[in-house]
C-alpha cells in the first residue's frame, strides 16, 4: 500500500495516479478486514475474563432471525432442522462470527453457481443433531461446491479462490474458514468439509456438550 501511495505522489500521469490510489485503497480495505478478523479471535468476556456464553441452538435461532430477511431479498431460502435437544454452551460473540463467515462463503458459492447455471437452486441449510455427548452442526449450501483437491486446504490461512491471491477478483483474503476453524478448535470440537463440485458444500462441526 505504501509503495502504491509513493508511486501516486511521484507520477505525473493522472491515469496512473488514479490506478495506484485505487490499488492502495483496496490494499487498505484488505488490511482492515484481516486486522478485524484476527482481533475477533480474542472473543468477548463478561468483564471478569470469562467468555460470554450462550446456548448453541439459541444462537443459531438468533442468527437465522437476523439474516433471513436479507437472504429472502436475494432469493436464497434458509432452512433450519434443529434436532439437538441438549443445551450446550458456546462463546456467543465468536460463535456468531463463525456463523457469519460460513454464511458469507455459502452466499458467494450460490451466486457463483447461479451465474453459471440458470435456474440453479438457491438454498442454505443449517441442521443440528445429538450424537452421544456431542452435537453435530451441518451448514450446507447449494452453491458451486469445492474441488476435491482444494478440500484439504479450505481451512488454511489465506487459502482462497475468490481473492486476488487466488486468481479471483474479490476483496477476500481467505481467512473466513480459518477463523471458523479456530473458534471450533477452541471449543474442543472438530470441523471438516465435504462437497461435490457444482452440487454444493457442507461444513460439518462436532462440538462437545458443555452445560
Amino acid at each position: 500500500m505504501s509503495t502504491m501511495v509513493d508511486f501516486a505522489l511521484a507520477t505525473e500521469d493522472p491515469g496512473a495516479m488514479i490506478k495506484a490510489l485505487r490499488m492502495a485503497a483496496e490494499a487498505g480495505s484488505r488490511i482492515s478486514y484481516i486486522t478485524q478478523s484476527l482481533l475477533s479471535c480474542s472473543g468477548e468476556t463478561d468483564g471478569t475474563g470469562v467468555p460470554d456464553m450462550s446456548d448453541l441452538t439459541e444462537e443459531i435461532l438468533r442468527f437465522a432471525d437476523a439474516v433471513e430477511p436479507t437472504l429472502n431479498q436475494k432469493g436464497i431460502a434458509l432452512e433450519l432442522d434443529l434436532q439437538a435437544r441438549r443445551v450446550t454452551a458456546v462463546p456467543r460473540i465468536r460463535f456468531g462470527q463463525a456463523l457469519q463467515h460460513l454464511l458469507r462463503n455459502a452466499e458467494d458459492a450460490i451466486e457463483e453457481r447461479s451465474a453459471r447455471t440458470s435456474g440453479a437452486e438457491r438454498r442454505i441449510s443449517i441442521r443440528t443433531l445429538s450424537q452421544g455427548d456431542q452435537i453435530m452442526l451441518q451448514f450446507a449450501d447449494t452453491g458451486s461446491g469445492i474441488e476435491p483437491d482444494d478440500l484439504p486446504q479450505v481451512f488454511d490461512p489465506f487459502f482462497t479462490k475468490k481473492g486476488v491471491q487466488g486468481g479471483g477478483n474479490q476483496n477476500n483474503p481467505g481467512l473466513g474458514l480459518t477463523l471458523v476453524h479456530a473458534v471450533i478448535m477452541d471449543m474442543n470440537g472438530h470441523i471438516w468439509a465435504d462437497s461435490m463440485p457444482a452440487r454444493g458444500a457442507t461444513i460439518h462441526i462436532l462440538v462437545p456438550i458443555i452445560n
